[in-house]
């Protein structure tokens, strides 16, 4: 996940912050937005697990029912198919710069390194942290979970360096 988003923060940051902040067409998010919504996702992905683990007798384990879900979460994920983000990861800026946008990100991927390391063994197949759309995941669910979402969002960003640098003839 991390060599990931060191890729792309090296593909856009040669790029002006007019552009990383103006929104491919009407209703789309800008590069920035996009990095913003993963901050967002990860941060609210691990404010909730650090939450659920001020009380780890009470974390079940994740079984086959999990498992499923998660797999087709995961299928949505690399799929095309687009859907709204829910509300608690939807409150991005208008705008941002791309300094300040890697500091957070940086900062929150530091949050979650901390957190993994101190975190004990036998809370990684519990049901750690709860997807609202597919429910109760274990952290290595939750982990495919957020580097998927995280490829298809860089994905939408290389799009729209594609679609903006395409020469035509």
């Amino acid at each position: 996940m991390e060599m990931d988003k060191i890729a792309i923060f090296d593909k856009i940051s040669l790029l002006d912050n007019e552009f990383l902040n103006k929104p491919p067409a009407k209703d789309k998010w800008s590069i920035i937005q996009i990095l913003h919504h993963l901050i967002q996702a990860e941060k609210a992905t691990l404010n909730y697990i650090k939450k659920k683990t001020q009380s780890p007798e009470k974390l079940q384990k994740a079984g086959l029912i999990e498992k499923l879900k998660s797999l087709v979460l995961n299928y949505y994920l690399k799929s095309p198919k687009k859907w709204k983000a829910p509300a608690v990861v939807n409150t991005i800026p208008e705008q941002d710069n791309l300094e300040n946008t890697i500091m957070i990100y940086n900062n929150n991927r530091n949050e979650w390194y901390s957190f993994l390391i101190q975190m004990p063994d036998d809370w990684a197949r519990k049901k750690i942290f709860r997807h609202p759309i597919t429910g109760r995941m274990d952290m290595h669910m939750t982990l495919d979970f957020l580097n998927l979402h995280a490829k298809r969002h860089f994905k939408q960003i290389n799009s729209i360096m594609n679609d903006q640098f395409r020469i035509t003839k």
